[in-house]
């Protein structure tokens, strides 16, 4: 009689462990949210808002809220160097953005960048000040901005 009971209770406990597995490995994992970072340009909103929309190129955009300033991507990769010499590599990562366009006086335009982290390569190296997806944003930004005049 012992022997089934505990037969009964490694079973459930097994089963329990095998649940509880199997939902940790269904669940999703939640992007790495890195600092808010923005730019600032002298330029009307409409111009900015179409700079920034042209400038995410073919980079996917579920939300595109001219009304509220919001623009939200699905993740894209983004490769950058790490190291220099025989101690460099190459990461990529998978990165989205959360974009924030506002209109700060008659003829200036702000806009905030969330940049979120989905999947690394590498563990440990996040882009850094100079090699970046959203600096390279802000400069194409400019360079439409500019193309524009």
């Amino acid at each position: 009689m012992k022997s089934k009971n505990l037969l009964a209770v490694v079973t459930i406990a097994l089963v329990a462990l095998a649940v509880a597995a199997a939902g940790s490995l269904a669940a999703p994992r939640q992007p790495m949210t890195l600092a808010t970072v923005g730019d600032s340009y002298a330029a009307p909103y409409d111009a900015v808002w179409d700079a920034t929309l042209r400038s995410l190129g073919v980079v996917k955009t579920p939300v595109a809220d001219k009304a509220s300033g919001r623009i939200e991507t699905e993740p894209f990769v983004f490769t950058f160097n790490i190291g220099s010499g025989l101690n460099g590599g190459t990461q990529v990562i998978e990165v989205s953005f959360l974009i924030n366009v506002f209109r700060t006086a008659e003829n200036k335009t702000d806009l905030q960048v969330v940049p979120r982290i989905h999947y690394s390569w590498l563990n440990g190296f996040a882009p850094g000040p100079y090699n970046n997806p959203w600096l390279d944003l802000f400069a194409k930004i400019r360079t439409r901005l500019g193309a524009r005049s």
